[in-house]
């Protein structure tokens, strides 16, 4: 890859998503562990400020990002009301920041987020089978009244035949 026109510059970007990657899921495994809540306040500040150049580079989409924040906010602000100011602000951000064709986008996956967080206090599991179905339903929902006409297939592609309708030429 580094022989490669940009190669070392892709090697550097995809070290640092990695590096990012690891320095997560270290916050999991310490917050899983009982870290102490400053310890946690100070990395989570350090992975805030990461999520920015992921999405940038779109290492991350909107939805992911946005649960990103949720979880790093909910660990290191305790006042419920700050937290929620804090996600409208991160939210207001993500809009601000999504090139305007990527603004419904942006939009569904916020929505998507959001069911997400959801549905553990709704008491599904996260593995249940019906998240799935919920997120299929609401993707079908959501993108009914796309303006390239009807919702896609819940087939995925890879399944249809070479060359059909939802499959298209391959």
């Amino acid at each position: 890859m580094r022989s490669q026109p940009g190669g070392a510059a892709e090697l550097r970007r995809v070290a640092d998503y990695l590096h990012w990657g690891d320095a997560w899921q270290r916050w999991l495994d310490a917050r899983a562990a009982g870290a102490s809540p400053d310890a946690l306040a100070a990395d989570a500040r350090i992975l805030q400020a990461g999520l920015a150049e992921r999405l940038a580079r779109r290492e991350l989409g909107a939805a992911e990002a946005r649960q990103i924040h949720a979880v790093l906010v909910a660990s290191s602000v305790e006042d419920p009301g700050e937290r929620a100011r804090a996600l409208q602000a991160y939210d207001a951000e993500l809009a601000r920041v999504q090139p305007a064709d990527d603004a419904r986008r942006a939009a569904f996956s916020r929505r998507q987020a959001d069911l997400v967080a959801a549905w553990p206090a709704a008491g599904g599991g996260r593995d249940h089978p019906g998240l799935a179905e919920a997120l299929e339903a609401q993707r079908r929902e959501f993108w009914s009244d796309s303006p390239s006409g009807a919702a896609k297939s819940a087939v995925p592609a890879s399944l249809h035949p070479p060359g059909s309708v939802d499959g298209g030429p391959r």
